[in-house]
């Protein structure tokens, strides 16, 4: 008799466990129904050459055949890098390097050919008939250490023999300018929105989370509170921008940008270590940096941070300066041993001039920019290579 009792509560159970299922996916339903009168869910889809990456927030899209950025083609292989078709195995006798970076690396307002991955690539074959290199650019304009990262995460599939990290300063502070995670508006000129993927899936297939979501922020804009707003002011007013990063941290905020930029970079060297692959970190200037040395704090920071982790570093702003300052001499038969500071009170305007031939812009290479990087990781690549057993 008990056994029987014991049976039909557990019928009795499943019967309310079902119809209890049943009942929410009835409501589901009917709200899901409801809600498509006003919400219609669509499929992203994004204008240019960015499209949403649920790690990174935006990447190249793959296969572009006719795209344009900054006035220029961009055309991108199957791994949505503007770069050829690479096998993913590689052949005997190649040698492969990664060059991980931002627009700076990915070249913005030049041509594919002309940019410093393809300079150095083809300096690198014409000087070495032993072996076949491939420099593999895998930049997107706009990236942060932390999308880095995942760049070379995903393109240690080719089995690179060296990493180049490019590093221009506003990579310290522009997460906390763009991105939601960070504090940032969470969208920007790529027009992809920084969203969990969760939000990118759901957003794409439900109606009725469409309405829970404008319910949300309606409630959570009439919630903003004083301090909410305080803490924007504060941000705006550090300027998290080009100049935070170039002078020594005044404030928490900065300091803080600082920290969660090494984290990244830390965790670049350390993939790079547990395969054995030689790191280099490379500083690209901007233009306010080559006349005034007293905004170098950051080419220093990452001088210090690289030596502690063991990591070959270079700093093209001291090239490009000794460059200038050899051209100048050169061109007005002045004393050898003038010095650059000196240059800057009596000839600045040659010196800006340099600066023209070699940069588009603020921190951008012109193709003649280009080579002269490529000419610089030159024998810093050769020598890595020595040192890892190929003869060179």
């Amino acid at each position: 008799m008990y056994g029987q009792e014991e049976e039909g509560m557990v019928k009795e159970l499943i019967k309310n466990v079902f119809f209890g299922l049943f009942a929410v996916c009835v409501f589901f339903g009917a709200a899901e129904l409801a809600c498509r009168l006003k919400y219609e869910p669509v499929q992203h889809a994004y204008d240019g050459i960015f499209e949403y990456d649920k790690d990174k927030i935006y990447r190249l899209k793959s296969n572009i055949q006719d795209g344009w950025f900054a006035g220029r083609l961009v055309q991108t292989n199957s791994f949505g890098y503007r770069d050829r078709e690479i096998p993913v195995e590689k052949d005997k006798n190649t040698l492969r390097i990664l060059a991980i970076g931002d627009s700076v690396t990915f070249g913005h307002g030049i041509s594919v050919d002309d940019t410093y991955p393809e300079r150095l690539e083809r300096l690198l074959n014409e000087k070495f008939g032993r072996y076949r290199f491939e420099v593999i650019n895998t930049a997107v304009p706009g990236n942060s250490p932390f999308q880095e990262y995942y760049d070379l995460k995903r393109g240690l599939v080719f089995d690179p023999d060296i990493v180049i990290i490019q590093f221009v300063i506003n990579d310290v502070v522009e997460p906390y300018k763009i991105f939601r995670r960070y504090g940032g508006t969470g969208k920007d000129y790529h027009r992809v929105a920084d969203v969990p993927y969760w939000h990118y899936a759901l957003s794409e297939k439900s109606a009725f989370y469409l309405f829970l979501q404008d319910i949300f922020l309606k409630i959570r804009f009439r919630a903003l509170t004083q301090e909410d707003i305080r803490d924007r002011a504060v941000r705006d007013e550090i300027e998290l921008g080009w100049n935070a990063a170039a002078d020594e941290p005044a404030n928490s905020k900065v300091q803080e940008a600082w920290e969660e930029c090494f984290r990244w970079l830390r965790r670049e060297f350390q993939l790079c270590r547990s395969r054995n692959i030689p790191c280099v970190l490379m500083a690209s200037p901007v233009d306010f940096q080559f006349l005034d040395d007293s905004r170098t704090y950051a080419q220093k920071a990452l001088a210090k941070f690289a030596a502690e982790n063991g990591v070959r570093y270079v700093d093209l702003l001291p090239v490009m300066r000794e460059a200038a300052r050899k051209q100048i001499i050169s061109k007005y038969s002045l004393n050898a041993e003038t010095g650059f500071s000196e240059l800057v009170a009596t000839h600045k305007g040659d010196l800006e001039e340099f600066w023209r031939h070699f940069f588009l812009d603020y921190d951008h290479y012109s193709p003649r920019g280009s080579g002269a990087v490529a000419a610089v990781l030159y024998p810093v690549v050769t020598d890595l290579l020595k040192k890892k057993g190929f003869e060179m």
